[in-house]
């Protein structure tokens, strides 16, 4: 059994920092998870309402208010190998290691627009756009356009 949460804080986007019962912490990266989430996992889409993550005593886990929690071994395994997949990163030079980190930057790129796309939405700022999604497939469209330049 891994050890539990201790400690969560929001940091941006679909990101956490999460500190653990036997000292370590490091930071999870969710976006992937999310943004192509269904069910119960739609409302975590709005990041300020996955910024509402807190700590459930009992399981001492993950949650959010409409009870979404997760795996406390699956977030301590990924948070970890996050961590040493970073470390590894400083010193890579494997083509298929550097075209990950081109897949997980464009990944936390993409979060950044969609979250920009909520928000010109939210403060209606937009009068070509009817709904969030709307705004958000426009933006998506632009933003892969722009990015396919990248050799993923």
């Amino acid at each position: 059994m891994y050890p539990r949460i201790k400690k969560v804080e929001h940091l941006d986007d679909y990101r956490l920092k999460l500190t653990f019962t036997n000292g370590e912490s490091g930071v999870l990266d969710l976006a992937n998870l999310i943004i192509a989430s269904e069910g119960r996992f739609v409302p975590l889409q709005d990041v300020r309402y996955f910024a509402k993550a807190h700590i459930d005593p009992t399981g001492r886990t993950v949650v959010w208010p409409n009870g979404v929690a997760l795996n406390p071994d699956m977030m301590y395994e990924r948070t970890m190998s996050d961590q040493i997949n970073l470390t590894l990163s400083l010193f890579a030079t494997d083509p298929e290691v550097l075209r990950q980190q081109r897949i997980n930057e464009a990944e936390r790129e993409f979060a950044k627009m969609r979250r920009a796309a909520m928000q010109v939405f939210d403060n209606g700022d937009s009068d070509l756009c009817n709904t969030p999604e709307e705004m958000f497939d426009q933006v998506a469209v632009e933003y892969w356009r722009l990015t396919s330049k990248l050799k993923l």
